[in-house]
């Protein structure tokens, strides 16, 4: 190079131009980058979105203002991978506005594929830990959610959901898991229960509970018992009747006025039970004895051994098994075996609801059988299924008490089939009644959604004759066009400014 040049005007001018420049741009650069970390630290930002999304509602605050446990929200995935897509983005920033506010929430991202050991204590009490895992834990209590279900889709098949529910579950899952870490399940023993095995019992310990056996006719169900469970009984439920002066009935009663749950397993085999049978009609269930069986939907074959059908919908028995159904490319099959069926008690209109004095109850079905079923009594077909009313096979009923302006929500589930919940079912890798069981434990027990915490909705806008492919062009041309153009002004002002 000519050394003239280098110690020209134009050089020394050009060459400090060359600095600068690089150096304005490098510290913007910085400056971005010291920026958009302290932006995510302190959560610099201004929600813009009309639903809202990005700022956590007063109703969530006042929820959680009495929560004084230390919370953990975990995340499967590094921040940047949780930043990259927008269902995820939206749950880890409703999660660090939780972690801003309140000092005993912490927020933790592990990296599974690296670090698998970091979550093996959960993947052991049976839950599937995926990257986009989201896992709540406060003590020994813990709940693995997918990121699916921190939102509401318009139907199963739907990917694109319709509404954020993030604030919801999270509220729901941060009380279930800062509840008294062992609540008590009482199983009633008094009435012949006849367990095939005790698979059943190890699961309630799993699902959290502190087991004990009761007694109704001498003992009060305890404070902290939570759930209730009747396996079946072979005598009926005691009532005052001028030779006792103890009801059961009564205590049962009393302990679902509180927000507590009782589930029921029965069979088309299970002697009558008047007293007890009249009371599950109260929560508008009726245990029909005839044998449902389905020849097409079946894993045996003599046909009793039936397929179990998921309920879809907005319904609590659908909600139940809604992340299985979410996240799974096909939810495994529930097995009924020699199972009765369920029928609506009088009172309750066909969509399953009760109002009277105060208490509203409302009954949905968690499985039903296909509309190929058929019920059978002694030895006969009475009756079938259709696609508009399949059988009952497993339900739930809600009710909801208002008590001095304290609202209180109890749950009875009833299952008319004992076999449901033995172990050759219970334990297997082909079938999915452990894990129905196990979430059905956890939900129905513990779990409280408070009312006022509203979805919401995405904002539907939409330009006519606007596709989806028209929009990606246009953000493409939008973002290129302009600096090409500038880049090419540039390069115009350098070759005439090099020849003038």
């Amino acid at each position: 190079m000519n050394r003239s040049f280098m110690h020209s005007r134009k050089f020394r001018y050009g060459s400090v131009s060359v600095v600068l420049t690089c150096f304005f741009i490098a510290a913007v650069i910085i400056f971005n980058v010291i920026f958009t970390a302290l932006a995510q630290k302190f959560m610099w930002y201004i929600d813009m979105t009309s639903e809202e999304l990005y700022t956590v509602s007063d109703a969530t605050w006042a929820a959680l203002e009495d929560v004084d446990k230390d919370v953990k929200i975990i995340f499967c995935s590094d921040p940047d991978t949780l930043e990259g897509t927008e269902m995820q983005r939206i749950v880890y920033n409703t999660a660090l506005q939780f972690e801003e506010r309140m000092p005993n929430i912490s927020v933790e991202t592990i990296n599974i594929i690296n670090n698998r050991s970091a979550v093996q204590k959960y993947t052991m009490a049976g839950s599937s830990i995926k990257t986009y895992s989201v896992i709540v834990e406060s003590g020994t209590e813990f709940r693995v959610l997918s990121v699916q279900a921190f939102y509401t889709f318009s139907d199963t098949e739907s990917t694109e959901p319709w509404a954020y529910s993030g604030e919801r579950k999270f509220v729901s899952t941060i009380l279930s898991v800062t509840q008294a870490d062992s609540p008590i399940a009482c199983i009633t023993n008094t009435h012949g229960e006849g367990f095939y095995d005790y698979e059943l019992l190890q699961m309630i310990g799993d699902a959290g509970y502190t087991m004990q056996w009761i007694d109704l006719t001498k003992e009060e169900i305890p404070e902290d018992c939570r759930l209730l469970v009747v396996y079946n009984p072979q005598t009926d439920f005691q009532v005052k009747d001028g030779v006792s002066d103890v009801s059961e009935i009564e205590k049962i009663d009393k302990f679902l006025d509180g927000n507590n749950s009782m589930m029921v397993f029965m069979n088309p085999d299970t002697p009558a039970m008047p007293n007890f049978e009249e009371y599950l009609e109260e929560w508008g269930v009726v245990v029909n004895r005839e044998l449902v069986r389905d020849t097409e939907n079946s894993v045996a074959t003599d046909g009793y051994a039936i397929i179990g059908t998921y309920t879809t919908g907005e319904t609590l028995g659908a909600s139940i098994h809604q992340e299985l159904r979410e996240t799974r490319a096909v939810p495994p099959k529930t097995i009924f075996d020699n199972t009765g069926h369920i029928t609506l008690a009088d009172g309750y209109s066909s969509a399953g609801a009760y109002y009277s004095n105060g208490v509203s109850r409302e009954i949905s079905s968690i499985f039903t059988s296909a509309p190929t079923a058929q019920a059978y009594a002694n030895g006969k077909a009475v009756s079938s299924a259709t696609e508009i009313e399949p059988y009952n096979l497993m339900t739930i009923t809600s009710e909801t008490q208002v008590i001095n302006n304290e609202t209180f929500q109890s749950y009875v589930v009833v299952c008319p089939s004992t076999e449901y919940a033995t172990a050759n079912l219970l334990q297997s890798n082909t079938y999915g009644n452990g894990e129905l069981l196990y979430a059905t434990f956890r939900s129905v027990g513990k779990e409280k959604v408070p009312s006022d915490i509203k979805r919401k909705p995405f904002a539907q806008v939409e330009i006519e004759g606007l596709t989806t492919a028209d929009a990606n062009t246009y953000t493409v041309v939008l973002t290129v066009v302009p600096a090409v153009i500038a880049f090419g002004v540039g390069l115009y002002v350098i070759i005439r400014r090099k020849y003038a």
